[in-house]
């Protein structure tokens, strides 16, 4: 009797994980417009945007990795081109904030992953983002910034940003240390 329930289950696991062969093209729920990507994709797109925001406010020479050789960056105050303009802008942003003893620091929500394909899913997200003066301890919120994008997964499995922009609700202050107090 058992190894009979245990058959069943077993044929309803591989009836399951076959039917989700199948559903490559089931749009998510309640949106007919967008690719149901499998969950480990959506968490690897998390993740590349936990990354995003690690590797910048950390100075991370990895950064630029987290774009595609033909990837375009719009940084608000700078359009850049592939992986080296990313980098680039990257080197000189921390050079800047080194100069001016300033630490940032991304708090990312609001994610929406919406897919596109098995390779392609458009991304939204907030973020609030803290400068700190390392000079004087203060700490300032910066203003809110909408990043929008299409991440893409390359031959090897990898996400990375073909398109990224950054639109902040207004203009970020100039690289002076923080003025609020603690």
């Amino acid at each position: 009797m058992k190894l009979r329930y245990l058959g069943m289950a077993a044929l309803a696991v591989w009836v399951m994980g076959s039917m989700a062969c199948f559903a490559k093209d089931v749009p998510q729920s309640g949106d007919d417009t967008t690719y149901a990507l499998p969950p480990a994709d959506t968490a690897a797109i998390q993740n590349l945007i936990g990354k995003y925001s690690l590797y910048w406010d950390s100075g991370d020479l990895r950064f630029a990795g987290l774009f595609t050789d033909d990837a375009v960056v719009d940084m608000s105050v700078k359009v850049l081109h592939g992986r080296s303009g990313a980098k680039a802008f990257h080197d000189e942003r921390m050079a800047s904030f080194k100069a001016n003893g300033i630490q940032t620091r991304h708090l990312m929500t609001s994610l929406v992953i919406d897919g596109r394909s098995a390779t392609e899913a458009d991304v939204n997200v907030y973020a609030e983002v803290f400068r700190t003066s390392r000079n004087t301890d203060a700490s300032s919120l910066m203003p809110p910034v909408h990043y929008q994008g299409v991440a893409v997964k390359d031959a090897k499995g990898h996400w990375r940003f073909s398109q990224w922009s950054a639109r902040p609700d207004h203009p970020f202050p100039a690289d002076t240390p923080a003025t609020v107090t603690k």
